[in-house]
């Protein structure tokens, strides 16, 4: 029989691996900022700049006191992101480090 801690780390393995997400390369790609919601539970609009895609309500953080500052709508931010497709082939884009760049 395997150890409680041996077991705990076999099912934390199999629930990660469940998922079934498989990522792209993190990618630093320049985005307009269209719409910003804030302060409590802050939610920005981003648009792609070479695509036109258009990412509606991306979460940043839950408190943002910052934001009149550093998110100026109309404005292109260079945001670092990687693309994700999952195992039943849906697929979206993740942003990363929102809250450095909007929020200080």
């Amino acid at each position: 029989m395997l150890p409680a801690r041996s077991l705990t780390f076999i099912l934390l393995l199999l629930l990660g691996a469940c998922t079934g997400r498989e990522y792209g390369q993190t990618e630093r790609r320049e985005f307009v900022l269209e719409r910003v919601n804030p302060p409590k539970h802050m939610l920005v609009d981003l648009r792609d700049a070479e695509t036109g895609q258009v990412f509606r309500s991306v979460g940043v953080a839950k408190r943002c006191t910052a934001h009149a500052v550093r998110a100026v709508v109309g404005r292109t931010y260079r945001l670092e992101s990687r693309s994700w497709r999952d195992s039943q082939g849906r697929s979206g884009r993740e942003f990363t480090r929102l809250r450095n760049v909007f929020c200080g």
